[in-house]
């Protein structure tokens, strides 16, 4: 990596740069090969012109975006194609695991949520380095569209139900969270771990307090953490109806608010 404030000093210290490890991968009998060599310029929303470097006699121009480690970068350091690629692959990953995971019948919850993990994986693979792109809420989204996907295949949920709902149901955190904690996590101790896991909690916990939609829900499961703590119990397709108040267990609208003020009480009492 070359930084420098005027064009061509970079494009001359890069070319230096380039001929410095010319020398040393020949010194070890290795090869330098202009054909797969990329080039980028990191510049965020300056416009500048196109920048060529020399790699052994011939020209590389600086293209707006390459793939380094599976990681796409783009110029401006927005992350959108990265995101965008990630959510393609792991799309097609969430419509073959569907297809096993019905709503009624098929797998138990564990094995559900297991599955739900390789697209979480897929999602955030790479997080620390790009979770600076998920600022935007077009990146959230596309990412929140996935997992809310694969959640109600794991919570065997009608799609009426809410993201948030969702989330909490399953007992899987916002995708977004996810990136964040596992960002925080890198390079971390056991015990920074822990607390950055906390953290998350705090914030998921705050988040549904303010969700717009799940009302039901969250007079069922106010505390996000017992919930997800809970050493018992499983989901299926009729238990799911009911923390959500979708399907054919829903109550009617007028009975629903009477059944909140009998939980109001409850909870008082």
């Amino acid at each position: 990596m070359v930084i420098d404030k005027n064009e061509d000093a970079v494009v001359a210290r890069a070319n230096q740069a380039i001929e410095s490890i010319n020398r040393w991968m020949q010194n070890h009998e290795l090869t330098l090969v202009p054909e797969k060599t990329e080039a980028i310029a990191l510049t965020g929303r300056k416009s500048i012109r196109a920048m060529t470097v020399h790699v052994i006699g011939k020209d590389v121009t600086a293209c707006d975006n390459i793939k380094y480690l599976g990681v796409q970068i783009d110029r401006n350091l927005s992350w959108i194609c990265h995101i965008d690629a990630a959510a393609t692959k792991a799309e097609r990953t969430a419509m073959a695991l569907c297809k096993i995971m019905p709503r009624t019948g098929g797998p138990k919850t564990s094995t559900r949520r297991l599955l739900n993990s390789v697209v979480t994986s897929t999602l955030l693979y790479a997080a620390p380095a790009w979770v600076d792109g998920l600022r935007t809420a077009v990146n959230r989204n596309r990412l929140l569209k996935i997992q809310r996907q694969m959640l109600l295949r794991v919570c065997c949920a009608y799609r009426t139900v809410g993201t948030n709902a969702l989330q909490v149901i399953a007992s899987v955190p916002p995708i977004d969270l996810l990136a964040n904690e596992r960002a925080y996590n890198y390079g971390s101790d056991n015990a920074t771990r822990i607390y950055n896991r906390r953290c998350l909690m705090d914030s998921w916990q705050a988040r549904w307090n303010n969700a717009t939609d799940g009302h039901w829900t969250r007079q069922l499961i106010p505390v996000v953490a017992i919930w997800c703590k809970r050493n018992h119990g499983e989901l299926n397709y009729h238990l799911t109806q009911f923390l959500s108040g979708h399907g054919s267990l829903s109550l009617p609208q007028e009975n629903r608010k009477e059944t909140d003020r009998h939980l109001q009480i409850l909870s008082h009492a």
